[in-house]
């Protein structure tokens, strides 16, 4: 699992469940459906479905942005990313991806909500 999504899950479910009861199998498995790849530039790295259209991944992966732009590969198809908005000091950024149709990542779920 590549190293943004576990740290990426295991903080989002923090303010949310015990984090130490579920063990980084557990959450993939409940999650893998929401995370995809980012390419830009000739950079790569992991991005993870928050809401509707709208991913999270690292500022460093796009901050070779090309005039190729950013995509983000889901299940094996390509789609166009735009940047919404990021912060470099927490080297997070957000992307707005049209047309994606993939589920956010499950934390009330998880959480038993």
């Amino acid at each position: 699992m590549p190293c943004l999504t576990r740290v990426l899950l295991l903080l989002l479910f923090a303010p949310s469940i015990n984090v130490y009861a579920l063990d980084p199998t557990e959450i993939f498995s409940l999650n893998q459906n929401s995370v995809g790849f980012v390419y830009s530039g000739g950079s790569q790295g992991s991005g993870v479905v928050i809401d509707n259209n709208e991913v999270v991944t690292n500022c460093h992966v796009i901050s070779n942005y090309s005039t190729d732009g950013v995509k983000f590969n889901y299940q094996g198809k390509a789609f166009r990313a735009i940047l919404m908005r990021g912060n470099q000091s927490l080297d997070l950024c957000v992307l707005n991806v049209a047309g994606l149709s993939a589920p956010p990542v499950k934390i009330r779920e998880a959480a038993g909500f």
